[in-house]
This record gives C-alpha cells, structure tokens and sequence, in this order.
C-alpha cells in the first residue's frame, strides 16, 4: 500500500499509534524498495525471507509460454491466447504503464469482459473492481505491477505479460498470481524478435523452460469459443428454457443441427466469419504456407529471390503480393515458408506446380 499511493493515508494512522509497538511489514517479495521502506518505517527491522534475493522460484504445476508477437497484432493475439488458454476462467493481464493497462481493457471490452487496475483507479473503484473480479462478474483483469501488489484473488487461471517484466523477481510475483495451493495454472510471456534474448536470460535467471510456441490459429480460438458457450449454456435453468422450445423445435425442423451451430456462433462472436492470421507476422488476413522442393529436382530455394521467381512462374500475382519469406534452416528440407493475403493464397493453392515441388497452408512455425 506504500508504493501505490497511499502512503499519506498509512502514515496518518501510524501516527494515531502508541509509540511503544510491534510493526511488521509484510511483502510477497523483497526488491530493493521494500527494504527501504522497511527502514524508513521500522526501527531496527528483523527480516525474515522466505524466499532470498538470489533465489526467485515460481510454484511448481504452473506452465510455461513464450509466444511471439509484433506491436501492431498484440491486441488480437492477446484476445485469442485468453480464449484459449484460459477456457473462460479468470485472467490477469499484466502491462507496464497505467495507459497500457486502460487501452488493452478498452480493446479487450469488444470481445472479453475486463476492467483496468492501476495506480490512478481510487480507492472505491479499485475495491469494486476486485470483488467484481473475484465474484466472476468479468473475467479479465488488467493490471499494471504497482497496483497487483498484495491482491489476493483465488483460482487464477491464466497470467499473461503483455510487456516483458523489469526482472525476474517481478517475472516470478506476477506468475505467481496462478498456480496456488497445489493448483495448475500458465503463464504466458508476450514478446518481439528483437527480445528474444531477453526471454532466454529471463529462464536463466529465474530457472524455468518456456515452451516457445506460436499464436493459437483461428481452428484453435473457434473450438475454445465453442467449448466455453455450451459449458454457458449447460448452466441455464430448465425453467427458461421452456419458453424457447416452440422456437427451437421450429428452427430444428427447418435446419437440423445447423440452427445450433448458428447459434453457437452468434454467442460465440463469431456471426461473420473470422479471417486468417499470418503466422510470421500475425496480421489478420494473411496466410503462411509453405514450399517444399524434392531432392533430386533442380537447385532447392537458397533466397527470398529464389521463391519470387518460382512464384512468378506459377502464379505472378502471387509473387506481387507475397510477404515476408524465410528459408528453411533444415538441411534435410528444400523450401521456404512465406506469407500471402488470403485470397491470393486460395488460388495459389489451386495451381499446378512443376513435379517435385508442393506448396501447403501451415499451422505452426518457428522462426
């Protein structure tokens, strides 16, 4: 409560204290501020740690992911790891900066019901923010590190570090947010190529294994959404459903088990359908494949040029629209994987290619 503005308020009632007292002061870790504090408001403070300044473990049972994002597709992987991995249980989302935390929960609003934790949220509104949070009345909660400190909020599913953390002491608190009491939970760390060392130092330091996995695909996002509307409607009572069975018996007569794949649909957000997702760039719109070239047949592809020119051959327009292109780092395999709008891509795929050469939609890739 020190660190998040209500130094003031602590103070003024410290002073209502008899001066001869016990104080202790209690914090889930003990970076170099609180030890400050403590000997700013303690008087020859005895500190117990329990956990040591070298020594940052996160709870057993909670996994581990790095996934790879740029700046611009963020928000709508953020959306989709919460759908997914989360399975419509409880969130924390963790950024750097209070407009970061109100920005991404504006964002998320559209399709995931979520409010903002900071520092500048007062005192009333953080404290209906939390018990709505912990009563199930949304189910993300975006917080910057200052205002998570000291929450106790049971059954986190789902950390998710939108922005890498300072350090690892601040890497294992927000994961520890999931995973208590000898549950399972995940922690899932957002980052850029550029940080990818930072990630690896960031295992080092702190002795854990991410799993480096790419973005879930929009087959992965639709079955989640699916799984989390029929657990909702497992959960109404018989007593409404009376009044809507005239109607379904009449869609059911007229459509089949179509009517409630619509309907799981609609409820599900998903009334038009969704686009693809490049997986190098992960901009909506975009598909990956894949072009492979039997040994035996001619030169394999060597450069970006290599693939433009094949492309050109086959399908010009493709070579004029494709994307971002990198070659196979596997000596066994001759191709490249690149990107192409989704229209472009469909017709690519109904081409005849020269023999020994194949070209396939992808799922995953690690770049």
């Amino acid at each position: 409560m020190l660190a998040v503005g209500f130094e003031e308020d602590v103070e003024l009632i410290l002073e209502k204290l008899p001066s001869k007292r016990q104080s202790m002061l209690f914090s889930a870790t003990m970076p170099g501020w609180v030890k400050k504090l403590a000997r700013r408001y303690l008087n020859d403070p005895l500190t117990v740690d329990l956990v040591g300044d070298q020594d940052e473990k996160l709870a057993e049972g909670i996994k581990l992911y790095a996934i790879p994002t740029t700046s611009t597709s963020k928000r709508t992987i953020l959306s989709d790891l919460i759908t997914v991995y989360a399975k419509g249980g409880k969130t924390i989302v963790f950024t750097q900066t209070k407009r970061d935390a109100d920005e991404v929960s504006m964002a998320l609003t559209n399709s995931i019901a979520s409010e903002a934790l900071h520092g500048d949220i007062s005192q009333h509104q953080r404290e209906r923010t939390l018990n709505g949070f912990r009563q199930g009345k949304f189910t993300v909660l975006v917080a910057t590190d200052v205002a998570a400190r000291g929450l106790d909020i049971p059954n986190v599913d789902l950390i998710i570090h939108y922005e890498l953390p300072n350090d690892p002491e601040t890497f294992v608190h927000r994961s520890g947010r999931t995973g208590r009491a000898g549950k399972e939970g995940t922690a899932i760390l957002m980052f850029t190529t550029s940080q990818r060392r930072t990630v690896k130092s960031l295992e080092r330091d702190v002795g854990c294994r991410f799993e480096f996995t790419s973005p879930p695909q929009m087959q992965e996002v639709l079955e989640s959404s699916a799984e989390q509307v029929v657990a909702t409607l497992m959960g109404v009572q018989s007593e409404s459903i009376q009044y809507f069975l005239p109607a379904a018996q009449r869609l059911t007569d007229e459509l089949g088990t179509q009517a409630l794949a619509a309907a799981l649909a609609h409820l599900s957000g998903f009334s038009q359908p969704p686009s693809s997702h490049s997986l190098i760039s992960h901009e909506q719109g975009w598909v990956t494949l894949q072009l492979t070239r039997e040994s035996g047949y001619s030169r394999g592809f060597f450069s970006a040029r290599s693939v433009t020119g094949f492309l050109s051959d086959v399908f010009p327009a493709a070579a004029d629209e494709v994307g971002k292109i990198y070659i196979i780092a596997d000596e066994r395999v001759q191709g490249a994987v690149f990107d192409l709008p989704e229209e472009i891509a469909k017709e690519l795929l109904n081409k005849p290619l020269p023999p020994g050469n194949s070209i396939s939609k992808i799922t995953k890739v690690v770049l």
